[in-house]
């Protein structure tokens, strides 16, 4: 798998018109309309509904109030976007563990 499609998710289909996404990205740079799958930026939340993991996802050229829930198996494809929010994640904890010792 090339590196560019590592980080791609299922996410409903663009307007045919649709040329540029709200932040003025081509939208096939943001889109792969071969595979119907959008481009993620980042992983932002991790949340438990019904028992079922979710992440919220910053997609590739949309603003935050376009950020989706999605299942956890939908980021199997961005295992690089995985690693960078657990990374995050794991600083955060210890930085907050660490000034609560203070």
């Amino acid at each position: 798998m090339r590196e560019s499609e590592k980080s791609r998710l299922l996410w409903p289909c663009p307007s045919r018109s649709m040329k540029k996404t709200p932040l003025g990205l081509n939208i096939h740079e943001a889109y792969d309309s071969e595979r119907n799958e959008w481009v993620v930026d980042e992983i932002l939340q991790l949340r438990s509904i019904n028992f079922e993991l979710e992440y919220l996802i910053l997609w590739k050229g949309y603003p935050r109030e376009y950020a989706s829930w999605e299942p956890v198996q939908h980021a199997e494809n961005c295992p690089e976007k995985v690693q960078e929010f657990w990374i995050r994640e794991h600083e955060k904890f210890f930085k907050r563990d660490t000034e609560n010792k203070k």
